[in-house]
């Protein structure tokens, strides 16, 4: 895979919900993948080059760890970007996504530009220092992904 990876894996149990952040990126060219749990995203990610994963909060893998957690501790994950996208507006849900490593955190609902546009600066950014800020504010295609997750 080129160093151009715009592939997006979201991360959702809410079918409809992944399903419209699907159609939204989609439309803008990105590759789509997506996943209802923690052990689908871990088996994808491990899979395929993904360059983003957009998930809720909390969602456990096998091994009892939280998503954003389990992508931090692979060092072949090092530079796939997370970006938590959840119904959780506390404070200290925010913190918490934060330290666990996500680059962005938005809460539902959101804007779709606003979405859009945090996916493209997480998606053509690199670096500790391309962070985009916490906020309650909620095109180019890869081609050669053949999976069964991709919608």
């Amino acid at each position: 895979m080129s160093g151009d990876n715009h592939t997006v894996l979201l991360v959702d149990p809410d079918a409809r919900s992944r399903a419209q952040l699907a159609q939204q990126l989609a439309s803008t060219g990105y590759t789509v993948l997506q996943a209802a749990d923690g052990d689908t995203a871990m088996k994808i990610v491990s899979e395929f080059e993904v360059r983003l994963v957009v998930t809720e909060l909390y969602l456990e893998t096998g091994d009892d760890d939280d998503l954003i957690h389990a992508i931090r501790r692979v060092k072949a994950l090092k530079k796939t970007r997370a970006m938590a996208l959840t119904s959780r507006a506390t404070a200290a849900d925010r913190d918490w996504a934060m330290r666990a490593g996500a680059d962005a955190y938005l809460v539902k609902p959101t804007r779709p530009e606003r979405f859009r546009s945090v996916v493209t600066r997480l998606t053509t950014t690199r670096g500790a220092n391309s962070t985009v800020p916490a906020t309650n504010e909620g095109p180019l295609v890869l081609e050669g992904i053949d999976s069964p997750y991709r919608e």
